[in-house]
C-alpha cells in the first residue's frame, strides 16, 4: 500500500509539473503573440503613414527624391509603445509599380514610393525557438501618385470659372506666376470696358467671343444657388472632365463676385494681396482656388487644372472682369509640388495608398 501511494503521488507531481510548464508557456506564447500583434500594428501604421508623406513630395526632381527619403527618415514615429525608433527602413522609388530603385537614373516621371519597415528584436521569450525569424516584423507600403481625371457631382469640385488658356501646349497654359487672369469677363467686349492684365490685348479678348460672343465665363449651371455652393461650398452638381468640353455661359451674376469675397473671408489670412505674400504667412486655403483651364480654339475643352489666388474684393458690375492671380498648374492635392513625375499641367494627381 505504501508503495502504491508513493507511485500515485509521484504521478501526480510530475503531471502536476507538466501542466505548470505547460500553462507558463501559453502564458508566455499569448505574451509573445501580443508584442508580435502589436509590434505589427506599429510597423504598418508607420510604413503607411511615411510612403503617403514621401509620395507628396515627388515631383520629378532629385530635390523631391531627397524630400522623399527626408519624410520617412526624419518621422516621428516609434514602435514598442512609441519607445524604441524603426531601424532599417528602406526607401524605394518606381515609375511605373513595376521596377523599384532606391537610386533611380533619373527622377523625371517617378510618381510611387515603396516603405519598407522592418523591426527585429521585438523581445519575446518563446517564440524564438520556433525560428530565428520568429522576432521580426516586416511591413511594407506602396504610396503613389494616381492621375485625377474628372471632378463628379456631389463632392468637392472646381470653382464655376475657366480661365482661357493662351497657349494650349505649354504647362502654365500660356500664364506665368504672378499673372492676373481672367476668372468672369465683363459683360461685352466693346465699349470701356475693364480686362484683367494677362488678358488684356486685342487676341486674348478676342477668345471670349469665339462661342458667339456671350461666352463670359464658365458657370456650367447657372441658378445663383448652384455658383454659391460651387465658390463657397467646393460642391458641384456636374461633371468636369479633362479632354472633354465645359458649357461656357453668358451673363454677369452678382453671385459670382459675392461668393468670391465670401469665400475669400473663410481663409485665415484676408490681408495678403498677392499669393506672395500669402506664403509668408499661409492661411487655410480657403483663397486658393482650383479652376479647369480651356482651350477656346477647341470647343472649350478642358486641357488642364490650375491653382488661382482669390482676391478679398471684387469690383462688382458688367463692366469690369472677376480677376485671380495665377499660380501655376494644379497637380498634386494638399501640395504645394508640382506632382505627377514633373508632369505638365494636363491633369491633377491625388497621394493615395496603393498596397
Amino acid at each position: 500500500m505504501n508503495s502504491g501511494s508513493k507511485s500515485e503521488q509521484g504521478f501526480v507531481l510530475v503531471a502536476t509539473a507538466v501542466c505548470v510548464i505547460a500553462v507558463v508557456g501559453m502564458i508566455g506564447l499569448a505574451i509573445d503573440l501580443g508584442r508580435v500583434y502589436i509590434a505589427k500594428n506599429e510597423a504598418h501604421t508607420y510604413s503607411d503613414l511615411t510612403a503617403l508623406a514621401a509620395a507628396q513630395q515627388l515631383d520629378g526632381t532629385q530635390a523631391g527624391l531627397t524630400r522623399a527619403r527626408s519624410a520617412v527618415a526624419n518621422s516621428p514615429m516609434r514602435w514598442n509603445m512609441n519607445t524604441q525608433s524603426f531601424q532599417g527602413t528602406t526607401v524605394e522609388f518606381s515609375n511605373d509599380l513595376a521596377g523599384w530603385s532606391a537610386n533611380p537614373a533619373s527622377p523625371a516621371g517617378v510618381r510611387y514610393v515603396r516603405v519598407t519597415a522592418d523591426v527585429r528584436n521585438i523581445g519575446l521569450f518563446f517564440m524564438p525557438a520556433i525560428g530565428p525569424t520568429a522576432g521580426r516584423v516586416v511591413a511594407q507600403s506602396v504610396a503613389g501618385q494616381q492621375p485625377l481625371s474628372a471632378f463628379p457631382p456631389g463632392g468637392p469640385g472646381v470653382m464655376p470659372f475657366a480661365p482661357l488658356a493662351h497657349d494650349p501646349a505649354d504647362p502654365n497654359f500660356g500664364f506665368a506666376p504672378g499673372d492676373v487672369i481672367t476668372l468672369r469677363w465683363p459683360s461685352s467686349t466693346q465699349g470701356n470696358k475693364q480686362f484683367c492684365p494677362a488678358d488684356n490685348a486685342p487676341q486674348w479678348i478676342a477668345q471670349s467671343t469665339l462661342g458667339g460672343g456671350d461666352e463670359r465665363g464658365y458657370i456650367q449651371d447657372t441658378s445663383s444657388s448652384a455658383i454659391r455652393a460651387a465658390i463657397e461650398d467646393d460642391h458641384i452638381d456636374y461633371t468636369v472632365t479633362l479632354g472633354l468640353p465645359v458649357t461656357m455661359t453668358g451673363g454677369v451674376k452678382q453671385t459670382q463676385a459675392d461668393s468670391l469675397e465670401h469665400r475669400a473671408a473663410q481663409d485665415t489670412n484676408t490681408g495678403a494681396t498677392t499669393y506672395a505674400q500669402y506664403q509668408q504667412t499661409p492661411g487655410n486655403g480657403r483663397r486658393i482656388g482650383l479652376v479647369p483651364i480651356v482651350d477656346a480654339n477647341n470647343n472649350f475643352i478642358v486641357i488642364g487644372f490650375a491653382s488661382v489666388f482669390i482676391y478679398t474684393n471684387y469690383n462688382q458690375g458688367g463692366n469690369k472682369s472677376l480677376c485671380a492671380e495665377y499660380i501655376g498648374p494644379y497637380h498634386l492635392e494638399g501640395s504645394g509640388n508640382t506632382g505627377g513625375g514633373g508632369g505638365t499641367g494636363a491633369g491633377v494627381y491625388e497621394v493615395r495608398l496603393i498596397q
